[in-house]
């Protein structure tokens, strides 16, 4: 039950992650260069 429970939630997590933060940093370099 614990093994099964961590498996699904590992992966979900970190793909999650790592598109969130990505999106996030162009957007914001984007406009600060744009208005620079």
């Amino acid at each position: 039950a614990s093994p099964a429970t961590a498996e699904p939630a590992a992966p979900p997590a970190p793909k999650a992650k790592a598109p969130q933060p990505a999106q996030q940093t162009p957007p914001a370099s984007e406009p600060a260069a744009a208005e620079d």
